[in-house]
């Protein structure tokens, strides 16, 4: 079993506390006879948030001659999950996109951003007060291209009125963004944050 999902910036790591869960539960696993066996080995990679490096990733896990897979990150739905899934290796992950739902080499591992902003959404539509719904998001790929006109749409749907702004995940300090949000004037802010914010 191989670990290589996490991300490292600056100011923004998940991949070192990921990384220390789950080389507390592997080194739990192994000492009591591993799965069947078999050792969980953790093979720890930094995609950055890049389909690229994910990729890699993805080659560097095989190369640990897998039985499953297991991670959360952005980028590995249209690069790393493909690799996985073309050699029949399980992918346990966030689900982030439509490729994450429908490949048969896919498994959650919680609902991800877009099953859980998804859901959001849907329960905003079921709140008569709130009319304004301001998206206060990260700026990366996945969130411009998958996540926000994905809530977007729902909302629309129920009549509720969106607006969005994105984030670097270098803002320290996120009042510059704040006050662009402020100024829609919404009822409802759906703020994610990564990182230092």
């Amino acid at each position: 079993i191989a670990d290589y999902q996490g991300v490292s910036f600056p100011l923004a790591d998940s991949l070192t506390e990921l990384s220390a869960g789950a080389n507390a539960a592997a080194k739990l696993i192994n000492a009591h006879g591993g799965f069947g066996g078999r050792k969980v080995v953790i093979v720890q990679c930094n995609s950055q948030l890049t389909p690229a490096v994910a990729t890699t990733c993805a080659h560097t896990v095989l190369a640990a001659h897998p039985i499953a897979e297991f991670g959360c990150e952005l980028a590995s739905a249209g690069s790393g999950l493909e690799i996985l899934a073309a050699a029949h290796v399980p992918s346990v992950n966030c689900l982030n996109n439509a490729d994450d739902y429908k490949n048969p080499y896919s498994f959650g591992i919680v609902a991800g951003s877009i099953g859980q902003q998804a859901a959001l959404a849907k329960w905003l539509c079921t709140r008569k007060a709130v009319k304004v719904v301001s998206n206060l998001q990260v700026d990366l790929p996945v969130y411009h291209s998958v996540i926000v006109p994905a809530v977007t749409a729902i909302l629309q749907k129920c009549g509720k009125t969106v607006s969005s702004t994105f984030y670097p995940l270098s803002a320290v300090d996120p009042t510059t963004y704040i006050n662009q949000v402020v100024q829609a004037k919404p009822d409802f802010v759906n703020f994610t944050g990564i990182g230092a914010q």
